[in-house]
Order: structure tokens, then sequence, then C-alpha cells
């Protein structure tokens, strides 16, 4: 008996403590597994919410809607920004208080003592500044203030007669090196004195004067030793005219060779440009050598203002520039401004405007020009009105089949519909 409860109270033992040890190893893998989760995790998985991460102790300094008197003592001793931390308010309320209450806003400059004004004057406002522990522009600020001329580093050195005989005679600054001045100190004592700068370019002679608009610009300027700008500017500025031209005037010996040869060849022999030459045998009717002229025959002339000017050298293989020149010296005018025929104003109210202009190879433009200048009839007044038999077929079957039925277009019957109100059946 003693035997079985020994062994019964073994066995019970042994079952407690593999529960235990189940136990302790559930509750570590539950809690490995629950801190793999986030907080919405957790409230899904335990069904309860999850718990909030306790508040900081203290309490937050959250200042009154009203400002209390220790708050407006803080105005204006230091920045805005300073006093808007020390009392918890934001910058902008702070700002606006001050302001109102006429409190100016805190700043880091001090009085002027006597001592410091003292020294403005006998250094530079750089020294000065650097020596006080202030800024440069306020030093100089004080200084005109008191009426303080600024301190002068060099003594001023008298002008001596050679000193003064330079003056005019030497650009300013080959007078500052000889003299061991500055530039601008020179410039001013010349100016003081009323002396003229020293002119780089000679002056003009009455000889150079007299040769402008006698010869071209460019020939006066290779005699003279001037620059071509230099003698246009001078020619404007006495208002003479330019009659000689800026271009060589052509020799009996240089026309003869026009024609001759190749204009680039006789370009390079006479020293013209090309476009020279070429303008020049123009002017004098003399064919170029390398595109002998095809001589007009009374076939080709014929289409002369009949077609546009691109078409009749299309069919006539000529240069449209070619065409519109021999048109023009036969007194020809041009296809758009042909003169209109009796037979063609009889068709103005029979056809329309396209159809006109496909059949008389004329311009939309030009037919309606011609028929508001002329008064003539137009297509569409001479269209057949509407009857009442006509209007109550409308909407009744389509558009187009109406259309085809009275013999009219089906843009003219849509209209007519919409005009009327009437919906398509």
């Amino acid at each position: 008996m003693n035997g079985s409860r020994s062994f019964g109270k073994q066995l019970w033992a042994s079952q407690t403590v593999m529960a235990q040890q189940t136990l302790k190893s559930l509750s570590k893998a539950a809690k490995q597994f629950l801190r793999a989760k986030s907080a919405k995790e957790l409230q899904r998985v335990v069904r309860r919410p999850a718990e909030i991460a306790p508040r900081p102790k203290g309490r937050r300094l959250q200042a009154s809607n009203r400002y209390q008197e220790w708050e407006i003592a803080l105005l204006g001793t230091a920045t805005d920004r300073e006093i808007a931390r020390q009392i918890g308010r934001s910058i902008k309320s702070v700002a606006g208080k001050r302001v109102k209450l006429g409190i100016p806003p805190w700043t880091k400059s001090k009085d002027w003592t006597a001592d410091e004004d003292a020294l403005l004057g006998t250094m530079t406002d750089g020294k000065v500044a650097r020596v006080l522990n202030r800024s440069v522009p306020s030093v100089k600020h004080r200084r005109q203030r008191k009426n303080i001329f600024f301190f002068k580093r060099i003594p001023t050195r008298p002008w001596t007669k050679q000193e003064l005989a330079m003056l005019g005679k030497f650009p300013d600054l080959d007078v500052a090196k000889r003299t061991g001045r500055n530039f601008q100190s020179v410039s001013n004592k010349r100016q003081k004195l009323g002396i003229l700068c020293h002119r780089l370019v000679p002056r003009w002679t009455a000889a150079e004067l007299a040769l402008l608009g006698k010869l071209p610009d460019k020939e006066i300027a290779r005699q003279i030793g001037r620059s071509r700008a230099q003698v246009a500017n001078m020619r404007t500025k006495k208002r003479i005219p330019n009659s000689a031209g800026n271009h060589r005037a052509w020799t009996a010996a240089e026309e003869k060779l026009l024609g001759t040869v190749p204009d680039q060849v006789i370009g390079r022999r006479l020293k013209r440009t090309r476009a020279a030459v070429k303008e020049r045998r123009r002017e004098l009717g003399i064919p170029s050598p390398t595109q002998p002229q095809r001589r007009w025959t009374p076939a080709e002339e014929k289409f002369l203002g009949r077609y546009s000017d691109e078409e009749t050298a299309r069919r006539l293989n000529r240069t449209v520039r070619s065409v519109a020149g021999h048109r023009k010296h036969l007194g020809i005018a041009s296809f758009q401004n042909r003169p209109w025929t009796k037979e063609e104003e009889a068709l103005f109210g029979i056809m329309s405007t396209h159809d006109l202009a496909r059949r008389l190879n004329r311009s939309i433009g030009a037919i309606q020009a011609h028929r508001s200048t002329h008064g003539l009839p137009s297509y569409f007044l001479k269209m057949k009105l509407w009857t009442p038999r006509e209007e109550r077929l409308l909407g009744t079957i389509p558009d187009q089949e109406l259309a085809s039925r009275l013999r009219r277009s089906v843009w003219t019957v849509r209209r007519r519909r919409q005009a009327l109100g009437i919906p398509l059946r």
C-alpha cells in the first residue's frame, strides 16, 4: 500500500515537472512571437487595444491667451524668437504684441561714447571699425552724421608746372605713371582746369576735309591713313553728301570684258565681287557666256498670261524669273490679273464659286472679289425656295435619302431641318 502511494507521488511529481517545463517553453515561444508583432497585429491577436506609451513626466509650459506682466516686461529685451521660446508663445504673437505696445525691437547696437566719436576721421573707417568692434557702415554713418571728413592716407601733393604741362599732351594713364599719381587724380585735375583729353587720333586737316565726298570713303581712308569708318563718320558729321559713292566706278576697258568670260573670272581679274560683275552686266544688257539665251517663239509667248508664271515656266522648261520678265516686257498682265470676258461673267449665278473656279481656272478669292466689285449675282441667291410639301418631308426619312429625292445637297436638307427645329425620326 505504501509502495503504491510512493509510486503515485513520484508519478505526480514527474508530471508536474514536465508541465512546468512545457509551460516555460511555451511562454518563451509566445514572448518571442509577440515581440516580433506590431501594435496593430497585437491588438488583432490579443483582441484588446494596444498599450499606449506613458507620457513623459512633468507639465509642458503653456501660455494663456492673456499676456502677463512678467511677459510684457520681457518684450524688447531679446529677440522675438528668444522671448517666444521663454514664454511658450509663437514668434508672430510676440512680435505683434511688441508692435502694439510700441516697444522697439532688440538690436545689438550700442550708444556711441565721446571717446569713440573722437576716433572718427583719425584713421580709415575700416580701422576704426576694428578698434571699436563695430561694422564699417555703422562707423561711416556716424562719421557722416557728425560732419567729419574721411581720413586721407596721403597728404595732398601740390602740382608743379612741369606736371601741369603734361595734362592733355599725353594720356591720363601715362601722366599718372610719370608723376606718381593715380589715374583718377590726374583726370580730375585736367577736367578742373578745363583741359581736353589727349587725342590718340590726330585732328583733321583742311586738306583732308576737302577730300570728303569727292572720292569714295575707302579711297580717302587709304590716302590719308585713316579707317573707312572714321572717314564716313566725319563726312556725316560735316553733312557732306556721298556723291562719289562707296563703289569703284566702271571704266570702258572693264565693261568690254563683261560677257567674254564667266563673271567669277572677271571678278578675280578686276578685283571685284561676282555679284558686282553680274549686276553691271545685267544693267548693260550683256548676256552671260555660260548660259546662252534661248529666244522666245510665238508659240511660247501664247502661254504668257494664260497660266501662272510657275506653271508656264514648268511647261516651257524656263525659269520663273525669265517668264515673268518676258511677260512684263511684252506688257501682258499676269495670270491673276487677266481681264474678265463677258462669257466668264455670264456664268456667275449659274454655278457655285468652287465650280466656277475650276472651270475658269481662277482662284476662289478672285471670283468672290470680282462678284462683289461688279455686283454680279450669286449662285446661292438663285437657289429654289422650300415649298410646304418639301418641308413636311423633313425628318420623316433620313437626310441623305430625302436629298436625293428632292435633288438637293445633304448639307442643305440638314440645315433646313435644324432651322425649323424638326428632329430626325
